[in-house]
């Protein structure tokens, strides 16, 4: 596929993420690629290995699912909403076909068996890091007012180690471009729950905040981390210790927090990427988008 195609579906997946709790449909964003309706199911197919229609299905899944875990006492017509459904027989419908049980169980732990079935697939160096920051104190966390900040990014499929593809896409460009890459500002956006998610299905994007014009930006693209209310908190470790800390936080923190998760993900603004660190080492500040 050429780049100038890449671009203009990482160009749709970017407004299916940012307004996935809106109506959207396979011709509005046919229209933001620019292309006809046949062309662009067939590129989105090819670059996503999904039809349009699913992939926003499953996007809406996932973030229900995420919705019921971490806030049972949230009525199931409020998530259904806040992820974009509009008939709750067709919702359940659906999570039960995606997840193997219904809604109401899933909110009652169901999610359990499937958190347990997919972290016995981790590598046992991750599982063995994973145990150990069990133990781990919850960091504390802070709500703050972030900018927006717009970025290059390079997308990835998975949470393992090959994520260091994705990060040496970007230092190639950034040197190409003659540009400071240890100065460049680094994030890394974590689309997906782990928990719930097979790890090598995950969705990851490397960004470096860099605000120029997309023209000069080829052959990569350009998002916009939005600005707005954060649940921020610092962390150090090594590669493993990232997600059981994530766990504890959607699990301990959110609930009792006051707070509902906005529809963009999280994000690591990192000051050591273990992705690039020869001693898998991170230094980082996790954030986490809120609503009220």
């Amino acid at each position: 596929m050429l780049k100038t195609q890449q671009r203009r579906i990482n160009d749709v997946l970017y407004r299916i993420h940012r307004d996935i709790d809106q109506p959207l449909n396979a011709t509005a964003l046919a229209q933001t690629a620019n292309w006809s309706s046949f062309h662009f199911h067939r590129c989105f197919k090819a670059v996503t290995g999904e039809n349009v229609n699913d992939y926003i299905r499953r996007v809406r899944l996932e973030m229900a699912a995420n919705q019921l875990m971490f806030f049972p006492q949230q009525s199931i017509g409020q998530t259904l909403q806040q992820c974009g459904f509009v008939s709750q027989a067709s919702f359940s419908h659906a999570f039960k076909k995606h997840f193997g049980c219904t809604p109401g169980q899933w909110r009652s732990n169901g999610y359990q068996a499937l958190a347990q079935q997919n972290q016995q697939q981790w590598h046992d160096d991750l599982k063995d890091r994973a145990s150990r920051a069990e133990h781990y104190p919850m960091p504390s966390v802070q709500v703050k007012t972030l900018p927006a900040r717009k970025a290059a990014y390079v997308r990835h499929a998975g949470y393992g180690r090959d994520i260091r593809r994705a990060w040496e896409k970007l230092e190639v460009w950034a040197r190409q471009q003659s540009l400071n890459w240890e100065a460049l500002p680094k994030f890394g956006l974590h689309h997906s729950n782990a928990d719930i998610i097979p790890l090598s299905q995950c969705h990851y994007v490397a960004c470096i905040e860099l605000d120029t014009s997309p023209q000069q930006l080829l052959p990569l693209n350009q998002l916009t981390i939005p600005g707005g209310s954060y649940a921020c908190f610092d962390l150090q470790g090594v590669y493993g210790d990232l997600l059981p800390v994530l766990h504890k936080f959607y699990h301990d923190w959110l609930p009792n927090s006051g707070y509902s998760l906005a529809p963009t993900p999280g994000y690591a603004h990192y000051r050591r990427c273990h992705f690039m660190d020869a001693e898998e080492r991170f230094d980082l500040t996790f954030c986490v988008p809120l609503w009220l």
